[in-house]
């Protein structure tokens, strides 16, 4: 508060919401990936899938994803389980966060790291 004010933290607010509605939108775009949720504020839950494959398979996909990312040391996710599914779960919330990083971690997420079958 003292840092911001009153006025800035929610300026920083908006942006981290405006932030995480341009990633669930592109999540959303893409065909390998799905929402789990609509977005949440600065909170998406979302997976990878593949057509074709069984639910635990799907959830070790998961699983394997998330792992590769976060050994990266470029991204960090964390997951939940929601109705049986592996769900990663991606929060914007570092003070100075922008848009290319968000773009950067989509670039990893739907590009860079994405298991193969």
């Amino acid at each position: 508060m003292r840092s911001f004010g009153l006025e800035g933290i929610r300026k920083r607010l908006r942006e981290h919401i405006a932030l995480n509605e341009f990633f669930a939108a592109e999540i959303e775009k893409h065909p390998d990936f799905e929402l789990v949720l609509d977005p949440i504020l600065n909170f998406t839950c979302f997976r990878y899938k593949l057509v074709g494959k069984s639910e635990e398979e799907l959830n070790e996909l998961n699983e394997q994803l998330k792992d590769r990312l976060n050994k990266s040391g470029k991204l960090f996710l964390s997951h939940t389980k929601i109705d049986g599914k592996y769900v990663l779960r991606f929060v914007i919330g570092q003070t100075y966060v922008e848009k290319r990083h968000i773009e950067n971690a989509l670039e990893l997420i739907l590009n860079g790291f994405t298991p193969k079958n």
